[in-house]
């Protein structure tokens, strides 16, 4: 429990992290951590990678803008996603449009802290992965929205011609 919440990777139901004892003879806990590295891997190759730290973001690498409806992100493709920085903006009303996904991803992010409304808006509190550029537009945007062509650089050049079509 203690290394997926030092992770952060995923919102824990169960925050409760058991203290630690006082006594575990050495072969005991080489034998142990010797078993949480095979989960670790286990569950990281079912998709599910708990205990990996999440790429942090490079500010000195390129960065992404996404604008709309009051709407104000700012981020960048890492390893394992796109990361939102922290005080982005996001629009506060969701278009009726907007794919169901939208509206549980935004209420999730609310009820963890991560956006917080201030002065009419959204605001990121803090850095954020989404697994796709295309949710994380569309949680800025409260709207359905294709990732790959509404994040763009300071050149107006969108994700898809850096990241897609500058590789064939």
């Amino acid at each position: 429990m203690q290394r997926a919440k030092e992770v952060g990777r995923y919102t824990l139901e169960n925050g409760q992290i058991p203290a630690s004892s006082n006594y575990v003879p050495e072969p005991m806990e080489a034998e142990l951590l010797d078993v949480f590295e095979t989960i670790s891997t286990l569950v990281s190759s079912l998709g599910y990678p708990v205990f990996e730290p999440i790429s942090k973001p490079n500010r000195s690498s390129e960065q992404f803008y996404c604008q709309g409806g009051g709407s104000d992100g700012k981020g960048q493709m890492v390893e394992d996603g796109f990361v939102v920085y922290a005080g982005s903006r996001a629009r506060i009303q969701v278009a009726p449009s907007a794919t169901s996904s939208v509206i549980p991803q935004r209420e999730k992010l609310i009820s963890a802290g991560v956006l917080d409304e201030v002065e009419g808006e959204y605001r990121f509190t803090e850095d954020y992965l989404f697994s796709s550029p295309s949710m994380a537009a569309a949680v800025v945007l409260g709207r359905s929205a294709n990732g790959w062509v509404e994040w763009k650089n300071e050149h107006g050049k969108t994700l898809s011609e850096i990241h897609r079509e500058g590789t064939e």
